[in-house]
This record gives structure tokens, sequence and C-alpha cells, in this order.
């Protein structure tokens, strides 16, 4: 064969895979990939006054505007805020799961809560239950306003030991 038939062959075949056989592209779209990834981490904020906050996580991805953190816990002073999960997002964190905030003598248990920290309020969205040495109380919601000292509930049910 001459060489110039084994070329007219060749892009004939050339031709014919291009027309039947389109070539795939492969794209990653930012969803995919998280921006950042922490494993077992500690944040501190250090000021003259000492050690003001604590964030910590077994776990966490940053995406494009909510970071994600599992096995979460905030300590500030006396007060800490401990959930499965976490989610932050534009000064918000949404808990979930196993939640509890402990302050001083009482802890609150619920499973789903939000803390805006702006303002430092604690939004209680599910069935709580807060105990201390002296009381039980059961409540439907709660809202805790941490710059106040304030705590307001709804439908609560509390069992109160008597010292008399």
């Amino acid at each position: 064969m001459k060489i110039v038939t084994i070329l007219g062959l060749l892009l004939l075949f050339i031709a014919l895979w291009f027309a039947f056989f389109h070539p795939f592209n492969v794209t990653f779209s930012k969803k995919d990939l998280p921006e950042i990834e922490f494993h077992g981490f500690k944040y501190q904020e250090i000021t003259p006054q000492g050690i003001q906050n604590l964030l910590q996580g077994q776990d966490a991805t940053k995406e494009e505007k909510r970071l994600e953190i599992e096995r979460f816990t905030f300590i500030d002073k006396n007060e800490s805020l401990k959930a499965d999960k976490g989610i932050y997002t534009n000064d918000l964190i949404d808990l979930f799961k196993n939640i509890r905030y402990s302050k001083d003598t009482y802890t609150i248990s619920t499973q789903r809560a939000q803390y805006d920290l702006n303002n430092q309020i604690i939004k209680v969205l599910d069935p709580f239950i807060l105990t201390s040495p002296k009381m039980e109380v059961h409540g439907a919601k709660m809202t805790i306003w941490r710059k106040l000292g304030k705590i307001e509930a709804q439908k609560i049910k509390a069992k109160i030991e008597s010292s008399l």
C-alpha cells in the first residue's frame, strides 16, 4: 500500500472516531469539595484578661458560607455549650443532637438549639430538661439571654426539692 493511501485511511478513521465518539469533559464544582477541613481542633481567643472563648471540635469543614463542626464545644468562663453537630452561618450557630448548656449549678439538655453570637442569645427549639441539685424542669421551648442573665421558658413542669 502506498503511504498516501495509509494516511488517507488514517485521516478517515480519525474523522469517523471524532464524529461518533465525543471526548467528555470532567468539571468539578465548588460544592463537591470543602474549602478547608479541620480535624481535632481548638480555637482560643487570648486577650489581656486571659482566654475569653474556646471553640473546639472533632472535625469541621468550611464551605463557602458555612462552617460545619462535629462534636461542637464552646466554652466561655463558667459556661459551656456542647452538641454533636454545629453549623455556623452568618453569626448564628445551629446546634443538633445531644445539646448540653451548663452554667454554674444548672444544665439544660435538648436536641435542637440556635446560638446568636452577636446578641449572645441561645434559643432552645425542642423540648428540654433543666437540671440542678434541687430541681428538674421540663419544658417545650426556651430562650436564654446570656448578657442579661435572663431565661424565659414555655410550657414548663417543675419538680422542686424543698428544704422545709
